[in-house]
């Protein structure tokens, strides 16, 4: 069952780790590879992940390590395909440091995914990068090296309205 929160612009959605990979539209191969990966753990760990393993989503991934006191994320890859779209490389880069017009309900909703492990998918319009005409979505997938607290997430950008 997936919890709704919008924003001002943006919706995002926070799904249970066991939500089928159907549900996710566009996402669906993604969602299965982590599903795959995950096994009997709540989540797997991005060291369960391989270069390979993306086929077809390489230049649209990002991975953020999470960042407590304050909470933020740091972006430790970012797909060359993400620089094209929003015109910079976030490489090393904080998520509060990205300057893509986040709001509170942003940070709470990203928080929200690392505090329950969750899957989360966000969709909205593309304005803020003058593409008003154009939709898109990101689907966020927790990581963990121990099995239980989050300290990775595994985020992938489409193009496409899938609201």
């Amino acid at each position: 069952m997936a919890v709704s929160r919008r924003g001002k612009d943006w919706a995002h959605e926070v799904f249970d780790h066991n939500t089928t990979p159907e549900q996710f539209g566009v996402f669906e191969s993604l969602v299965a590879l982590w599903r795959a990966k995950r096994g009997d753990r709540e989540m797997p760990s991005w060291a369960d992940f391989d270069f390979y393993d993306f086929k077809g989503w390489h230049g649209v991934i990002a991975v953020q390590e999470i960042v407590t006191e304050p909470f933020d994320l740091r972006y430790r890859l970012w797909g060359s395909e993400l620089t094209e779209i929003f015109g910079s490389d976030n490489t090393g880069k904080l998520y509060s440091e990205f300057g893509g017009g986040y709001t509170e309900n942003d940070v709470a909703y990203f928080a929200e995914l690392c505090r329950s492990g969750s899957i989360g998918m966000s969709h909205g319009d593309l304005d803020w990068l003058q593409k008003g005409h154009k939709s898109a979505g990101f689907i966020s997938l927790p990581l963990s090296d121990d099995g239980s607290a989050v300290n990775h997430l595994l985020t992938a950008f489409a193009e496409t309205d899938i609201r």
